[in-house]
Formats: C-alpha cells, sequence, structure tokens
C-alpha cells in the first residue's frame, strides 16, 4: 500500500461516515465508519479498503469484490491502530482481509479467492464468528510472532483450511470448525 502521504487530501481525516457508496477503493487515517459499500475492483497495488492509522474505526457490512492486491482486499497496515472488521462480503479477491493488529474480525465472510485472512507478524487480532470457504490457497493464514485469538471461525473446503507460521501464543478451541480433507483426496 503506498504510504497515507501520497493519497489525496479528500482521503485524509478524522471522523466521517463512508456508508452506502459503489466505490473501487476507500483508503483513509483516522476513525470513521465505512459502511454498506459495494468496493471493488480496485487497481492491483490498492486494497479495496485500506486503514493506515487511526483507532476506533469500524469497516462494517461492506461488499467486497475482485481485487487483486496481493495485500489485501480490506487492509489494515502494520501500526494502524484498532478496529473492527464486521459482517463484511468478500468474494473473489486475491487475499480477503489482512490485519497487523489487535482488531476484531468478525462474523465476515469470505469465498470465491486465493487467501481468506491473513495475519501479519506480532498481530495479535481477535478472529470470530468468520466464515472462510472455497478459497485456492489458504482459508485463515497466521504469521510468525503474531498471538491472535480464534473463536467460532468455520475455514473448510479451501486448498489449506489453515496456515500456521510459528506464533508465540495461539488458541484456537473447539468451538472453531476448520475443516481438513483426507490426503487421498
Amino acid at each position: 500500500m503506498k504510504p497515507i502521504d501520497d493519497f489525496p487530501p479528500s482521503m485524509k481525516g478524522g471522523p466521517a461516515t463512508i456508508r452506502g457508496n459503489r466505490a473501487t477503493i476507500i483508503l483513509f487515517e483516522g476513525s470513521p465508519l465505512v459502511e454498506g459499500n459495494e468496493v471493488g475492483p480496485p487497481a492491483d497495488e490498492w486494497p479495496a479498503i485500506g486503514v493506515e492509522s487511526g483507532e476506533g474505526w469500524i469497516i462494517r457490512g461492506n461488499v467486497v469484490t475482485g481485487s487483486t492486491s496481493s495485500a489485501g482486499a480490506i487492509l489494515e497496515t502494520l501500526g494502524a491502530g484498532s478496529g473492527s472488521i464486521a459482517d463484511n462480503t468478500l468474494v473473489g479477491n486475491d487475499v480477503g482481509i489482512s490485519i497487523a493488529s489487535t482488531s476484531t474480525v468478525e462474523g465476515n465472510t469470505i469465498t470465491e479467492g486465493k487467501v481468506g485472512i491473513t495475519v501479519a507478524s506480532e498481530g495479535s487480532p481477535s478472529l470470530i464468528g468468520n466464515t472462510v470457504e472455497g478459497l485456492e490457497r489458504v482459508g485463515i493464514s497466521i504469521g510468525p510472532w503474531s498471538d491472535p485469538v480464534l473463536i467460532g471461525n468455520r475455514s473448510c473446503n479451501n486448498g489449506k483450511d489453515i496456515q500456521i507460521f510459528g506464533t508465540r501464543e495461539l488458541t484456537i478451541d473447539d468451538s472453531n470448525e476448520i475443516c481438513v480433507l483426507p490426503a487421498d483426496e
């Protein structure tokens, strides 16, 4: 993702509500509510929805399609602060949600892409009640040195349902449904 300094002035600022729009890209810093938008497909290098910095931001109830950004269709950059990514529908994106802090990722549905949710190194988000299905590569990918908590997620019928690269502490209790296909299928 390009640095926030490269964003046009209209994409910088504090509290705002971005609701009910059709857009190719929504990028922000601050603490807005980004809700009920249809976003995509953005240009390759940009996320569909991206947060650079801020506290208390909310990305909720959006539909994001066709992002080919390797950074993520919904991207929270390292150092972005805490917020909430909830109840979004992501379809056909190369990477669905990329998270790098202590934010909450809850109730999202991710299908028909390559990678569902990635937790960056040193991120410690709460992943709660997300459904990740039918992805080509990985449903949920957890980076090294991250400390996520997974509660009530469903990751099934993906190339790999979960991929873990060494973590400090990882809590995956039996409320999660992580499906694994038999080796002969």
